[in-house]
Protein backbone atom coordinates (compact mmCIF):
# COMPACT_ATOMS: atom_id res chain seq x y z
CA UNK A 1 0.00 0.00 0.00
CA UNK A 2 1.20 3.67 -0.79
CA UNK A 3 1.54 5.60 2.88
CA UNK A 4 -0.38 8.34 2.59
CA UNK A 5 0.50 9.86 5.68
CA UNK A 6 4.25 10.52 4.62
CA UNK A 7 3.94 12.28 1.58
CA UNK A 8 7.37 13.65 -0.04
CA UNK A 9 8.36 16.72 -1.05
CA UNK A 10 8.07 15.50 -4.34
CA UNK A 11 4.35 14.65 -3.99
CA UNK A 12 4.95 10.90 -3.71
CA UNK A 13 4.33 8.72 -1.29
CA UNK A 14 6.20 5.71 0.36
CA UNK A 15 5.66 2.17 -0.27
CA UNK A 16 4.79 -0.06 2.58
CA UNK A 17 3.55 -3.61 3.25
CA UNK A 18 0.81 -3.30 5.90
CA UNK A 19 0.74 -6.28 8.20
CA UNK A 20 -2.01 -6.54 11.12
CA UNK A 21 -2.02 -9.11 14.31
CA UNK A 22 -4.24 -8.55 16.90
CA UNK A 23 -5.64 -5.10 15.94
CA UNK A 24 -1.72 -4.32 16.09
CA UNK A 25 -0.44 -2.74 12.54
CA UNK A 26 3.20 -3.18 11.25
CA UNK A 27 4.62 -1.34 8.38
CA UNK A 28 7.23 -2.78 6.37
CA UNK A 29 9.20 0.34 4.13
CA UNK A 30 9.86 -1.33 0.63
CA UNK A 31 12.33 1.27 -0.66
CA UNK A 32 10.20 2.86 -3.22
CA UNK A 33 8.48 5.65 -3.50
CA UNK A 34 5.39 6.06 -6.14
CA UNK A 35 3.15 8.61 -6.97
CA UNK A 36 -0.52 8.05 -6.44
CA UNK A 37 -1.39 8.01 -10.27
CA UNK A 38 1.64 5.16 -10.73
CA UNK A 39 0.05 2.73 -7.91
CA UNK A 40 -3.50 0.39 -8.94
CA UNK A 41 -4.76 -0.04 -5.65
CA UNK A 42 -7.18 -2.94 -5.91
CA UNK A 43 -4.59 -5.07 -7.56
CA UNK A 44 -1.52 -4.02 -5.11
CA UNK A 45 0.51 -3.46 -8.04
CA UNK A 46 2.32 -1.02 -9.90
CA UNK A 47 0.98 0.71 -13.27
CA UNK A 48 3.65 0.28 -16.30
CA UNK A 49 3.26 4.07 -17.26
CA UNK A 50 5.15 4.28 -14.00
CA UNK A 51 8.79 6.05 -14.79
CA UNK A 52 10.92 5.60 -11.56
CA UNK A 53 12.16 2.60 -12.40
CA UNK A 54 13.14 0.58 -15.35
CA UNK A 55 11.43 -2.62 -15.07
CA UNK A 56 7.77 -2.28 -13.70
CA UNK A 57 7.55 -6.28 -14.07
CA UNK A 58 10.09 -6.22 -12.11
CA UNK A 59 9.14 -4.08 -9.15
CA UNK A 60 5.71 -5.91 -9.67
CA UNK A 61 7.30 -9.61 -8.85
CA UNK A 62 9.46 -8.09 -6.24
CA UNK A 63 6.15 -6.75 -4.36
CA UNK A 64 4.70 -10.33 -4.95
CA UNK A 65 7.37 -12.07 -3.89
CA UNK A 66 7.54 -9.87 -0.53
CA UNK A 67 3.83 -10.75 0.00
CA UNK A 68 4.54 -14.42 -0.42
CA UNK A 69 7.29 -14.12 1.97
CA UNK A 70 5.19 -12.58 4.67
CA UNK A 71 2.26 -14.71 4.36
CA UNK A 72 4.65 -17.93 5.15
CA UNK A 73 6.09 -16.47 7.84
CA UNK A 74 2.51 -15.63 9.35
CA UNK A 75 0.53 -19.33 8.82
Amino acid sequence: MLDKRRDKEDGSYPLVLRLTHRRRQVLIPMGYSLQEKDWIPDLEQVRSSCKIVSSVVRLNNFLLKKKVAARDIIN
